[in-house]
């Protein structure tokens, strides 16, 4: 594989030599798997009784294990990071140890009290589940009543600290057809929006959540509103280039330069990526990043490796995920259907657009 330095602004260059040299560039740290909420749709099987979590004098040693293995970037997540009285030790030791920092919350527990301590640590975004303008759809979604009016009452209060929030929501059976009033809500909120319509299985395999998918249907009209930001400007003299590209590139991040530790230590290569590469209580982190058979598969192998992908002509329009693949079909280097379903969708959607051909 080689890489080319040339013309590439300094953060993507960045990251491409994290790639380079494998350096866990970015870690997504679940303090818990513990929530307040109990969404429909969400693949973390939550924990019964008072789970082992890990103390807070281990999250601060694995945060300068981190540190000293080159990682700068950090997102905090769950669970809920909030139900974690020592949420702000943690974060004010990522503070002092100069990470970026990320946080993903459903703002419930965010008042002004705790926006006023988060700014204080100047966090580069906070992310926030939020997935419907109208109450009733978003609690039906939680399953938690109020959730709605103190989540945005959270966004609020984090905006008018000054911080960048991010509403993040996943699109669904529950919400479809809340897409522009939601990115409405948020831009009189202050805050930005994403939305997604992938859902994966459950973390212990269970699949009773996928019943929340949108339906393929459903999925290319999603896609067919969405097709300018999905395509953007398509050249169809460079599609065999960026094939090829795409074909040689690792299957994502995860195991590359990111890299995911969970509530009891659990050292994955992504949050949806539930194969064990080994557990910080045991082992020193940078032991496992370096020696663990996981990790040295998916560096190992690129999309080109793949039997699935290797001759498939939509590789430019694949947003493969091999831990959906893993959890949807027991290989996180097998076939993806609903990653080959909606690149076959964005390829219609690409043939009806005037001068690019249907491959």
């Amino acid at each position: 594989m080689t890489f080319d330095d040339h013309g590439v602004g300094p953060h993507a260059l960045m990251v491409q030599r994290s790639s380079r040299g494998f350096v866990p560039l970015t870690a997504i740290l679940e303090l818990t798997h513990r929530c307040n909420e109990r969404c429909v749709h969400c693949y973390v099987i939550q924990p019964r009784g008072k789970p082992p979590e890990l103390t807070t004098g281990q999250w601060k040693d694995i945060l300068g294990q981190l540190a000293a293995s080159g990682t700068i970037e950090v997102t905090f997540s769950g669970g809920e990071a909030f139900l974690r009285s020592d949420l702000f030790e943690i974060l004010e030791e990522a503070r002092r140890l100069n990470f970026s920092i990320k946080l993903s919350t459903n703002a419930t527990l965010v008042g002004s009290e705790e926006a006023a301590r988060l700014s204080e640590l100047k966090p580069w975004e906070i992310g926030v589940s939020l997935y419907a303008a109208d109450p009733a759809v978003h609690e039906a979604i939680t399953r938690l009543p109020g959730s709605f009016h103190r989540t945005v009452a959270g966004i609020s209060a984090m905006v008018g600290q000054g911080m960048r929030v991010r509403i993040r929501s996943v699109l669904m059976q529950e919400n479809l057809g809340q897409e522009e009033a939601l990115e409405a809500l948020a831009l009189r909120l202050g805050a930005s929006f994403s939305q997604d319509p992938l859902l994966t299985p459950r973390s212990d395999g269970s699949l009773d959540n996928l019943l929340h998918r949108l339906t393929p249907q459903q999925l290319r009209r999603s896609l067919e509103a969405d097709a300018q930001r999905l395509l953007g400007e398509d050249d169809p003299a460079r599609w065999d280039e960026v094939r090829q590209d795409k074909l040689q590139s690792f299957m994502c991040k995860a195991g590359i330069n990111f890299v995911s530790i969970g509530p009891e230590g659990q050292v994955l290569p992504c949050v949806q990526f539930q194969q064990i590469a080994g557990n910080v209580s045991e082992r020193p982190f940078a032991e496992i990043w370096k020696t663990s058979p996981v990790f040295r598969r998916l560096r190992a192998t690129v999309n080109a490796d793949l039997d699935t992908c290797r001759d498939c002509e939509l590789s430019p329009l694949c947003f493969r995920c091999p831990g959906e693949a893993l959890l949807s079909n027991g290989d996180a280097f097998g076939p993806s259907t609903y990653a080959c379903m909606r690149a076959g969708f964005l390829n219609e959607l690409r043939a009806s657009r005037r001068g690019f051909p249907e491959r």
